[in-house]
């Protein structure tokens, strides 16, 4: 009988033990990230940990400015949404939708200051559930594609702007994808995709295989706290199918060596988005670098693209 209570024991601890690590997962990859743990990542990641003291540097030069005001709009499911907006008394603006677990200085620091100094007011929004923003959960572009359109109302509110441009990186980009076919403001002329990836099911199926780890850590348990808790659809969701519908001159831009949003997702998007659309490949970036790896050749590629692309 003592043996029987050891093995149910044992089966109820592996359990817990179990459920603890999948949980853990979960908030691994749909949790929020404090702003010390993004530095963190930042300094240890293969790819970016060349250019981490710069972007942080940067970003941290923005922050302590007085260039910006915090702005903040309400998401159709309640949450307070920020965002920096600098004002440059321009017709012109862009906005910013950043990546998964970082901050918009760091992904568009170099950007912000590089697009100021040509005229364009700039909004770097702050991602539900990042810094500066409500929310427990990220959904990997799904919930954010909603957002795209919020931001999108409240900067078409100032009469005085008639170009907007929509620039996203990453899970940012994924956002614009999926908000890119319900798009039907005639003030927004350009949308930028760069590092974008076509859906968390592809996304998470090509990271487990290039780490090596068995796709049954992410299959059941973790599916089911996603759609429960974060509202995630793993099926039936891709860029490619809203890019088929999109109809707004767009601009793919692909880091060479992205070991993220690899080369298929950059190919499969291009083809099959329906719209005017050009492509930038950055030599030797890596994932969500291309700025701070090239520099002004690649801001002054696309910014010879905006400007084909305003009244």
């Amino acid at each position: 009988m003592v043996w029987l209570y050891v093995i149910i024991a044992f089966i109820i601890i592996s359990l817990i033990i179990h459920f603890s690590v999948i949980y853990l997962i979960f908030l691994k990859f749909f949790g929020r990230n404090s702003l010390k743990s993004i530095d963190k990542s930042s300094r240890k990641t293969s790819y970016s940990k060349d250019y981490a003291e710069e972007m942080i540097s940067i970003r941290n030069e923005l922050l302590n400015s007085s260039k910006y005001e915090i702005v903040s709009i309400t998401s159709f499911d309640g949450l307070k949404l920020t965002g920096y907006y600098f004002a440059n008394n321009s017709d012109k603006t862009i906005i910013m939708y950043h990546g998964l677990h970082t901050h918009a200085f760091n992904n568009f620091g170099y950007q912000i200051k590089y697009f100021l100094a040509k005229g364009y007011n700039i909004l770097a929004i702050n991602e539900r559930a990042h810094e500066g923003s409500e929310g427990k959960y990220v959904t990997y572009g799904q919930k954010e594609s909603k957002d795209v359109l919020s931001w999108l109302d409240y900067v078409s509110q100032n009469e005085k702007i008639n170009n907007i441009y929509l620039y996203g990186i990453s899970m940012g980009a994924t956002a614009l994808a999926y908000a890119s076919e319900k798009i039907v403001n005639k003030k927004v002329k350009l949308l930028i995709f760069e590092s974008m990836f076509s859906s968390v099911n592809e996304l998470t199926t090509h990271i487990m295989t290039s780490q090596h780890v068995p796709s049954f850590f992410f299959a059941g348990a973790v599916r089911w706290l996603s759609k429960r808790l974060a509202g995630i659809s793993w099926d039936n969701i891709s860029t490619t199918l809203s890019l088929q519908k999109n109809h707004i001159p767009s601009v793919f831009v692909h880091a060479s060596k992205d070991s993220i949003a690899i080369n298929k997702f950059f190919e499969d998007n291009y083809n099959n988005c329906l719209s005017n659309k050009y492509k930038i490949i950055v030599d030797d970036a890596a994932h969500a670098l291309c700025a701070l790896h090239d520099k002004d050749k690649y801001l002054d590629q696309l910014e010879s693209i905006t400007g084909e692309h305003n009244e």
